[in-house]
């Protein structure tokens, strides 16, 4: 148990927060005991640590969670009177709920409302309750383990809040929300959770730079730990899509990152993969310039027909280049003075070149 951060006077006693590691509630207790249903026949309110059977733990667990949702709702009686410190209580009554029966959370109104209300607390003024609020999203981080499609939709829901207390002057947001920003990417195995790092790379663009910052080590973390078999497996027009934006981010880091990611893709796939990612985007693009270096560019008609080839506004036509890249063999170089005239055998003028020009040039084009 850590020192308090904080003690407040409560009729004759003294509240002290306390923060409790996931050490400490290994054991079932309430160091504070409920907040609303004070009729409980559940001994509760006396801080013991209770050795319960799986059955009369679910029991217990589901009484907290229950007054948690009624404090939290203010579905609570005419005369209770709330203070701040209720909030911090809250936060840690329901990380004992948590450490102790995960699958209480499931998607629904119960857990909508209960993230809606963590959310906001993540930045309260009183540092005591924000820092207990980030230990509860710390706690979810930990203990949903098994269910994966629950683990990504609470990241998704809290990770743009944790994005903004890592612009919090105060290192009691700051340092806590990046630690959880980190946890949750260092979870993030699986291909779905590819969402994750479209969100992150969201905030690596940002125009602040706490937050372009915080972004590009949660998107390090995440790229860590995200197999490469699913990394090959992304689309990639949505790659792309993302990448792009970052790839111009004006934090090196994030930059430099997600270079990695296209590098890595490239040895993941095939060369036709590559290939067809190429074509498939906009050649003047970030992505496409990365990718350039490893695909056999395919020059067109238009590609031949540069400004240093046209005179006059004419352009040199493709009717005199042999898919060799010589001239075809039926045609001949007349010097008409101060230009050269090309002349089939037959006699038919084809086009004229300006004198200054370099005919072997021509020699020298690849379609």
């Amino acid at each position: 148990m850590e020192n308090p951060e904080s003690d407040q006077q409560v009729g004759t006693s003294v509240f002290v927060a306390k923060f409790f590691s996931g050490d400490e509630l290994s054991s079932l207790f309430l160091p504070y005991g409920l907040l609303c249903d004070r009729s409980s026949d559940i001994p509760l309110e006396t801080g013991d640590r209770l050795e319960l059977d799986d059955v009369k733990l679910k029991e217990v667990t589901e009484v907290i969670f229950k007054d948690c949702l009624q404090f939290i709702r203010g579905e609570v009686s005419d005369t209770d009177t709330f203070e701040w410190y209720h909030d911090f209580i809250a936060f840690t009554n329901l990380q004992i709920v948590v450490r102790h029966n995960a699958a209480i959370l499931v998607e629904g109104e119960d857990l909508d409302d209960l993230l809606d209300y963590t959310i906001i607390h993540m930045r309260n003024l009183r540092s005591s309750v924000a820092r207990n609020a980030l230990m509860f999203v710390s706690c979810l981080i930990e203990s949903i383990t098994d269910n994966h499609d629950l683990f990504l939709s609470i990241s998704l829901k809290l990770m743009p809040q944790l994005f903004r207390c890592c612009t919090s002057e105060k290192i009691v947001y700051r340092r806590p929300a990046l630690d959880n920003l980190v946890a949750i990417s260092r979870r993030c195995g699986r291909k779905d959770y590819i969402y994750i790092a479209w969100l992150i790379m969201t905030y690596a663009c940002d125009r602040n730079a706490k937050v372009s910052s915080a972004a590009g080590v949660t998107l390090q973390a995440f790229f860590d730990h995200f197999s490469d078999d699913y990394l090959a497996q992304v689309d990639k027009a949505i790659t792309t899509e993302w990448l792009g934006p970052c790839l111009s981010s004006k934090d090196v880091t994030v930059k430099e990152i997600c270079t990695k990611v296209v590098t890595r893709i490239i040895g993941l796939i095939s060369p036709e993969e590559v290939e067809s990612w190429y074509y498939s985007i906009d050649p003047k693009s970030k992505v496409a310039k990365l990718l350039r270096p490893h695909v056999k560019i395919k020059e067109t008609v238009q590609d031949l027909n540069s400004p240093e080839d046209e005179l006059n506004g004419a352009t040199l036509p493709s009717a005199i280049v042999c898919s060799t890249g010589e001239m075809p063999s039926n045609m001949e170089v007349v010097d008409c003075g101060s230009t050269e005239m090309i002349h089939s055998e037959s006699g038919e003028q084809v086009d004229s070149i300006a004198s200054s020009g370099d005919i072997n040039a021509v020699d020298e084009v690849e379609l």
